[in-house]
């Protein structure tokens, strides 16, 4: 079994393949690969999922599948919305499921065009924007995105359709607090998926060509937490003060 550290290395290493206008994202576009492929292309999941779609294949026949596939898990509905808004650069079913370093590039780049999908509907809902003036991030619509890749536009928008009858702000909070139930920790729900997604991005945070791993220390274990790394740091402090 791989450890925490290789298995960050292994995903860290797509870093260089992912485009430098969206760097303030690509944290979180490496936890999505962690999540959901822990960094192997090609990967085919192993639950279906509710609509089976047909995607090209090299064969000349479509292949008909109903699993996500890929780095980022892509859905085969949405390979084929891709293949739609991309005529003569469609995606294969080949390249889904491909291992080498370009089928991954394609799979990521399928993968980023559903999540980005995702954000212009909820800019439009919402009126708002997830790179706000400054290069800052919008958080609350950046975890909307989250859910919505995991779970979708449709069953995301029905709730907060929902919180707005409410006379509730359609915020991640409210969704938090008004479905307790998106946030049990059974079946990889879209709260939990999220958090994941959130937390496991503050690894990634400074990939550039190279994979390196924040707040790892030479002669530390890489699984050391943040607050042991810190108690450390102040035994050091404090040895040299004296």
């Amino acid at each position: 079994m791989a450890t925490i550290k290789e298995l960050r290395s292994r995903v860290g290493q797509w870093s260089k393949y992912l485009p430098e206008n969206t760097a303030i994202l690509n944290p979180y576009f490496l936890a999505i690969i962690q999540n959901e492929s822990k960094g192997f292309p090609g990967q085919i999941a192993s639950r279906t999922t509710r609509y089976t779609a047909t995607i090209p294949s090299e064969l000349g026949v479509g292949i008909a599948t109903n699993r996500a596939l890929g780095l980022m898990q892509v859905i085969p509905i949405n390979i084929v919305d891709y293949n739609s808004k991309h005529p003569g650069k469609e995606v294969t079913y080949e390249q889904m499921t491909g291992t080498s370093s370009a089928d991954g590039v394609k799979q990521i780049e399928t993968g980023l065009y559903v999540f980005f999908e995702g954000v212009d509907t909820l800019e439009r809902i919402l009126g708002q924007q997830l790179i706000e003036p400054g290069n800052r991030l919008n958080l609350n619509l950046l975890k909307l995105a989250l859910v919505t890749y995991a779970w979708g536009i449709g069953n995301l928008r029905e709730k907060l359709d929902v919180l707005t009858s409410l006379g509730l702000d359609p915020s991640y909070e409210n969704l938090a607090a008004t479905f307790p139930d998106l946030g049990n920790d059974t079946n990889n729900q879209p709260l939990v998926y999220t958090q994941k997604i959130m937390k496991n991005a503050q690894y990634y945070k400074g990939v550039q060509d190279y994979y390196f791993e924040p707040g790892v220390v030479p002669g530390i274990e890489p699984e050391m937490e943040w607050s042991s790394l810190m108690a450390l740091f102040g035994v050091v402090l404090w040895a040299f003060k004296q």
